[in-house]
């Protein structure tokens, strides 16, 4: 719906409400210095600069595109994982990342035979 607009309010409106949520859960914790450089860091560089991306991306690509990116990369996590640390993922995340990942091929496979008859 924000094609030709910009994603960029959403996104912030969308972390805002997120924040919100999560101040709770602060309350029980103790926050020190340490903590809040590791929360800022992660949230300029491992959310902020994704987010950006992200945003502006989505205006290039089908809206079933973005959608699917951002389901892949969560399954793609213990790919990576075991990739660089060699932590084997359990039973139940193997079978799960696998139903999604034929899901999705499936799923341009039969949109590639639909858009080639037409």
């Amino acid at each position: 719906m924000q094609k030709d607009g910009s994603p960029y309010g959403s996104v912030l409106l969308g972390n805002l409400f997120t924040f919100a949520i999560s101040i709770p859960f602060w309350l029980s914790n103790v926050i020190d210095a340490s903590s809040i450089i590791c929360i800022t860091v992660l949230g300029v560089f491992q959310l902020g600069f994704s987010y950006v991306l992200y945003s502006y991306a989505i205006r290039y690509v089908k809206a079933l595109e973005a959608t699917l990116i951002t389901s892949i990369e969560p399954i793609l996590n213990p790919i990576w994982v075991f990739l660089l640390f060699h932590e084997q993922p359990g039973l139940y995340s193997t079978i799960g990342g696998f139903i999604v990942l034929a899901a999705i091929t499936i799923r341009y496979v039969l949109e590639a035979g639909s858009q080639s008859k037409s």
